[in-house]
């Protein structure tokens, strides 16, 4: 049987990059969450969500933040724009429904586990830089096993690199107020692990940020932590130290 060419001819990875690829809005980009307050703790625009009185004292991001980023299924108001109510009057919040993740939105850590399964991706590496008066940046590559990659995105060019980059801005914000920080996000799909590697200034750091038990259930960009790493910033708790790391947590 003849084989078909190969730009008909694609792999169940190739379809599945596809999948996880579309925007379910318009603004997938969890940095843009940061520029509204958040509906579910009244956390300031470009401030950190707050956490539970009692709760950890590490960084999150609610999913209710990124609400205006939807599209709201209750008023039909796009993107972008306040919902209204029946009258056609701007409502006071957004429905209840639109502070929820959308259909296709990766809103726990689990999610974002099985679409790396789907794709065949063993490894996603998300490089980040920010601070020091330089405009934020990420930029998301997965790759199969020996190293080939199978995708690369920046923010707001895929729902999945954004999902995997959520805990950098949960972490660093917009990196405002921040000296020069560069750095790696690392997640490993066999063990379940994500780890984080940088530079702050002139300090390195380095840290686990889950392993297999802290890597199930709800994620750091959800009403669940992310760790802090080891370097000094705006957060009050220091994580586990690799070997080697010379940063220190306030």
């Amino acid at each position: 049987m003849r084989r078909p060419p190969k730009s008909i001819a694609r792999t169940r990875s190739e379809v599945a990059i596809d999948d996880v690829s579309r925007d379910v809005s318009r603004g997938g980009d969890r940095g843009l969450w940061l520029l509204e307050s958040c509906p579910a703790c009244g956390a300031a625009p470009s401030a950190r969500c707050r956490r539970a009185r009692g709760a950890s004292r590490q960084p999150i991001l609610h999913v209710a933040r990124g609400w205006l980023q939807r599209r709201c299924p209750v008023c039909q108001a796009g993107p972008g724009e306040a919902c209204v109510s029946p009258s056609g009057r701007t409502a006071s919040g957004p429905h209840a429904v639109r502070r929820s993740p959308a259909r296709g939105e990766l809103g726990v850590i689990e999610d974002v586990w099985r679409a790396l399964e789907r794709t065949s991706a063993t490894v996603a590496r998300v490089r980040f830089a920010g601070g020091g008066g330089r405009r934020a940046s990420v930029e998301t590559m997965v790759a199969a096993a020996g190293g080939g990659e199978l995708a690369r995105w920046r923010a707001g060019e895929s729902e999945l690199g954004d999902a995997l980059a959520a805990p950098v801005w949960a972490r660093y914000r917009a990196f405002r107020g921040q000296p020069p920080i560069t750095g790696t996000l690392c997640w490993s799909v066999a063990e379940r692990s994500i780890t984080l590697a940088g530079r702050r200034g002139s300090e390195r750091f380095a840290e686990t940020l889950a392993g297999l038990a802290e890597g199930r259930g709800r994620g750091p960009w959800t009403d669940g932590p992310t760790p802090s790493d080891t370097s000094r910033d705006a957060s009050l708790l220091g994580g586990r130290r690799s070997p080697g790391a010379r940063g220190r947590a306030r």
